[in-house]
């Protein structure tokens, strides 16, 4: 019992460290990328030595991995907020929107968000070591979106021309396309702008079932 009550402020604390230092990271390399940015830049942002840094992830691919695992739980909690105030009673232009809008949310917004999302991406490209993690990251937080489209698709009597994984791919290619170019514009991710743009991708693969 007393080794329990000594052990139990020690993990809280373990945790908050992680977290903190996952969460230093996505600044860190939202502004680098992910080879750009050292371990002691991380520790530094965080407040932390290399020893603490050390003592939670063996290397700088397992906090990246661990990044993208709290990366995800966050897009899924946003994802099922969405979820939790669409009305399902909305006429399809109003449930693809609805879900479209769920997407968004699974895919991330804001800057740091699309910057460390898409740097983690070229990362896994490169490296073998995250390709697994980042696999299952991206496996966990489509079927949420896939479901909805499908079951709004079937409610209005319609479906997609093409399958759904080619649907996903396209609309990810014009989400990540579109957030950078309002990065590089200088403007905030994740506008109504991007709603209409995945709309009218969608809309084109919609016919009548």
């Amino acid at each position: 019992m007393t080794t329990h009550s000594q052990d139990s402020p020690r993990s809280a604390r373990r945790e908050a460290t992680r977290s903190r230092l996952i969460e230093a990271a996505v600044g860190v390399i939202a502004r680098k990328g992910v080879l750009g940015a050292s371990v002691e830049e991380i520790c530094e942002a965080a407040g932390f030595t290399r020893g603490a840094f050390y003592s939670n992830f063996e290397s700088k691919d397992a906090l990246c991995i661990a990044l993208l695992d709290a990366q995800c739980q966050r897009h899924l909690a946003a994802a099922r907020e969405a979820v939790a105030r669409m009305d399902h009673d909305h006429e399809l232009e109003r449930r693809i929107n609805d879900a479209l809008e769920v997407f968004v949310a699974v895919s991330g917004q804001g800057a740091d968000d699309v910057l460390v999302t898409s740097e983690l991406r070229l990362y896994a490209a490169r490296e073998p070591a995250l390709r697994e993690a980042f696999t299952a990251y991206q496996a966990r937080i489509t079927p949420l979106f896939a479901t909805l489209i499908e079951d709004g698709l079937a409610a209005a009597g319609l479906r997609l021309t093409v399958g759904m994984d080619e649907v996903l791919s396209l609309l990810h290619a014009v989400h990540d396309q579109n957030s950078l170019d309002q990065l590089v514009a200088g403007d905030e991710p994740g506008s109504p702008r991007t709603v209409q743009l995945l709309s009218q991708v969608l809309r084109a693969f919609i016919t009548t079932a």
